[in-house]
């Protein structure tokens, strides 16, 4: 909402109250924050006008009638932050950042700019997979599952991350190698808690207008490089589904909504993770994807070890069906190795990771810390507290 808006709501509504974004109204079934209001687009009917704060008119009109699976992946990313309040006010921000750069704001543009690390694997595959990954269309999506899925559409196959699963990598990267970036125990094990809040669906998406932490430039860039390189992995993993044929058994959906994150058998899992790694031409980024499949394992199953703790934390890919992380990491070993840890050395440590965040929850004196909606953070990192929805 525009200051010139913002002030005549302030006019219109008895008691509201300025907001970042917007105007808070306190009624007697509780707060209600206004971010926008008055006539839309006359073309749009009233759903349609849920999707204009964050989609272009053109993009809209694509989801009328889905004919492409370009338009199978915008689908799902319009929905899911029109579900979401919280989403549309991550977004909003978004696009005030984007076209304050002059640049022409679409939903599409905007996620575009973080395919590189899909992009820079795809180069490295052979000319006929490049082909036909190039043909695919892929990227993120801010969906609750912190989960990624190649799915077979009626309309094409689409590869789709979930930005939870990235912020997952993130805080994971933050907690199990802080140490030798300088950052404090405290805030390893902090992370940590986020990481797994993360998984377990607890912990607000929004990351962009409420930071839990500002690390120092040169450890920010780096961690960052550690999350691209996991998210390489998966997007190779996914993409070795479709290249070794996992998905022509499935029946096509009618969209990449229509169709849940599927389990594959043991044997395709495996396979998936050998591909993704070894159908690179490049020897060197072989092994650097090597290690980024260790560290996605290895997080995973910190999460089980923290989950097999404590009974409020959803566990995660274990079932007849599915490997469990350090099934997959210890297959990996034996197909490929390398100076990497032993699956029992990775236990060891995770284990003494997850001592150490059982005994922070124990004192913490809060039985829903890992539950609770909304944020946590890392103090010795953070700037100015801020307050929800007044200053973010």
């Amino acid at each position: 909402m525009d200051e010139q808006k913002i002030r005549q709501a302030l006019a219109m509504f008895p008691g509201a109250r300025r907001a970042a974004d917007g105007v808070i109204l306190d009624g007697e079934d509780g707060s209600f924050y206004i971010t926008d209001f008055g006539p839309k687009d006359e073309d749009l009917s009233f759903e349609e006008g849920l999707f204009v704060p964050f989609c272009s008119k053109t993009e809209i009109l694509r989801l009328r009638a889905l004919k492409s699976a370009n338009d199978c992946l915008l689908r799902v990313r319009a929905n899911a932050i029109a579900d979401s309040a919280r989403m549309t006010r991550v977004m909003s921000a978004r696009r005030k950042l984007f076209e304050a750069g002059g640049r022409e704001w679409t939903l599409t543009s905007y996620y575009h700019r973080f395919n590189a690390p899909a992009k820079r694997y795809i180069r490295l595959l052979p000319r006929r997979d490049r082909h036909i990954a190039m043909s695919v269309p892929f990227g993120f999506a801010p969906v609750d599952e912190a989960n990624a899925i190649c799915v077979r559409t009626l309309l094409g196959d689409v590869i789709i991350l979930s930005e939870a699963l990235r912020e997952f990598y993130y805080f994971m990267t933050i907690c199990i190698h802080g140490e030798k970036h300088g950052i404090e125990l405290s805030d390893q094990i902090l992370a940590g808690c986020i990481a797994v809040r993360i998984m377990n669906g607890s912990e607000a998406l929004d990351f962009d207008i409420d930071p839990r932490g500002f690390l120092p430039p040169r450890t920010e860039a780096r961690i960052r490089q550690f999350v691209d390189a996991m998210i390489e992995f998966t997007f190779g993993h996914e993409l070795a589904h479709l290249l070794l044929g996992h998905l022509a058994s499935n029946s096509p959906s009618a969209s990449v909504q229509d169709a849940e994150f599927r389990t594959y058998a043991h044997e395709e899992e495996y396979a998936a993770d050998l591909h993704a790694i070894k159908n690179v031409t490049s020897k060197k980024q072989r092994e650097a994807l090597a290690v980024a499949a260790f560290n996605v394992f290895a997080y995973l199953h910190f999460f089980e070890l923290v989950g097999a703790a404590r009974s409020e934390v959803k566990m995660f890919s274990v079932s007849s069906t599915h490997p469990s992380p350090i099934k997959r990491l210890e297959n990996l070993k034996s197909q490929m190795p390398t100076r990497l840890d032993t699956p029992d050395q990775v236990t060891d440590v995770l284990t003494q990771y997850r001592d150490v965040l059982l005994q922070f929850l124990s004192r913490s004196g809060r039985q829903d810390l890992l539950t609770f909606y909304g944020s946590l953070y890392l103090p010795g990192l953070r700037g100015e507290v801020r307050q929800d929805r007044i200053d973010f």
